[in-house]
């Protein structure tokens, strides 16, 4: 796996009053290496761009998406 460029950052409200910083990068996969996620998450996936519903999505993460297709 190699990390590629940052795509975008902003501070998230996750509930009334309480932020997260989120930091969105390009990653790029090589090989057969399994990806491994944090002991703060339950799972990941990943989406074609085209099969994400851009609207579902808050700002934060379109504009990061957005970047990523110009990449």
């Amino acid at each position: 796996m190699r990390i590629g460029p940052l795509l975008d950052a902003w501070m998230f409200e996750v509930s009334p009053g309480r932020h997260v910083f989120i930091v969105a990068y390009t990653v790029f996969c090589q090989g057969d290496q399994a990806l491994t996620i944090s002991h703060e998450h339950k799972r990941m996936q990943w989406w074609p761009l085209d099969a994400l519903p851009a609207d579902a999505l808050p700002a934060g993460y379109q504009r990061a998406i957005a970047v990523s297709r110009n990449l």
